[in-house]
């Protein structure tokens, strides 16, 4: 009963912030109509009004785009894990590096956004990055992102991609104690049993995996560590040192660095390997199309966080997370599924599930008395404004 009640207090807080969002565009449409009549509008009004008017337009487009995005982005990640999975299989394309795979998927995005932006420019990079911001954050990021990408796709040759996927739904319990750690989270008891869940729900879906390697899971436990990293410096990048990116942007700065990160451990893991294999096992096509699936998903990813709402993205997560599994399942016949592995899996989406509604709860209470005191602001001046065409009484 206390779920629902949540759920409809939630829903009932965002009817309340689109109300009051219609109210504004309304009354801000209203005031371009007046300037347009030529009333008696100070210029600043009149900029104003026909920001807000052209605003409302695309108001109307966009949730079209969004959905678009959001469609094409939640099918670029289902297809992720079944591409690597594909590349390194000995059973498919027979490419078993993934350093090298990975390697090859970051210094192909860092030409691609040099051509895109420095050669062909279409498309502008935005500046304003210090040499200290850089340091100390897109680097970073860079780093993170690399050993996610390499320990991810190193887990594939240990563990199936629905059993990866599972392991994934313990993202949430790594990035919570690691955004404890630096400031950003607040350890609560509601937030230690909503944890706990999600980590027995792990557990028990690993109890019922058929096969299962250890190797695979460090692999892929330790690319949930970095992968929660990236985000948490991507937080601070954002909310603390107030950078804001385009995609683009993003990729040109992170891509260069995870490329040199990735470089080193490939020198000194898989190149005497791929040496002692003569001639390479280089299929040319096959890695330049998973290189440019790799950038489409990645850059699908960075559109999606800035094209959509915060609710959209984690409905769409829960949605895409028991797809990979299933599908999965479907495509690779390493990947068995049982009742446990299913009842453990479905534990932990409950977690994941109550550990989103927790964060929306907590982010529409942050903007509701940014809109009250909008909404204020405006009821005042319109009753000035009231008054000041009132007629004059007579006799004063």
């Amino acid at each position: 009963m206390r779920p629902r009640l949540a759920e409809a207090s939630t829903a009932s807080r965002c009817e309340q912030i689109s109300g009051e969002v219609s109210r504004i565009m309304a009354t801000l449409a209203r005031r371009a109509e007046q300037a347009k009549r030529g009333e008696n509008r100070s210029g600043e009004s009149r900029a104003a009004a026909k920001v807000c008017t052209s605003s409302g337009e695309g108001l109307q487009r966009a949730p079209a785009k969004a959905c678009t995005l959001q469609r094409g982005g939640e099918l670029a990640k289902v297809c992720g894990g079944e591409r690597a999975k594909w590349v390194l299989s000995s059973k498919e394309i027979n490419f078993p590096y993934p350093v090298a795979l990975t390697f090859l998927h970051m210094l192909f995005s860092s030409v691609l956004c040099f051509l895109l932006t420095k050669v062909f420019k279409i498309i502008k990079i935005e500046g304003g990055l210090t040499s200290d911001i850089y340091i100390t954050s897109v680097i970073p990021i860079g780093a993170m992102f690399a050993m996610t990408l390499w320990l991810g796709n190193s887990a594939y040759l240990y563990i199936s991609v629905a059993f990866a996927q599972m392991l994934k739904a313990t993202m949430p319990v790594a990035v919570f104690f690691l955004g404890a750690a630096v400031g950003l989270e607040a350890m609560s008891c509601k937030m230690f049993t909503i944890m706990s869940v999600i980590s027995i729900g792990v557990v028990v879906a690993s109890y019922g995996e058929i096969s299962i390697s250890w190797v695979g899971v460090v692999y892929q436990m330790g690319g949930v560590v970095g992968e929660a990293s990236r985000l948490i410096f991507m937080e601070i990048f954002v909310k603390k040192k107030g950078v804001r990116l385009n995609p683009i942007s993003m990729m040109y700065y992170v891509s260069p660095c995870s490329a040199l990160c990735l470089f080193v451990p490939w020198i000194f893991l898989e190149k005497s390997k791929m040496d002692s294999s003569e001639p390479w096992n280089f299929p040319v096509i096959t890695l330049a199309l998973n290189c440019l699936c790799t950038f489409a998903l990645n850059l699908s990813v960075f559109l999606v966080i800035s094209r959509t709402s915060a609710l959209t993205i984690r409905v769409a997560g829960v949605v895409r997370d028991w797809v990979v599994v299933l599908l999965s399942a479907l495509l690779f016949s390493d990947s068995k599924l049982t009742v446990i592995n299913l009842i453990g899996y479905g534990l932990a989406i409950a977690g994941v599930i109550a550990y989103n509604n927790n964060k929306l709860k907590k982010e529409a209470s942050q903007v509701n008395p940014i809109v009250n005191d909008f909404v204020a602001q405006e009821r005042s001046q319109d009753f000035e404004e009231q008054v000041a065409m009132l007629p004059p009484r007579e006799g004063s």
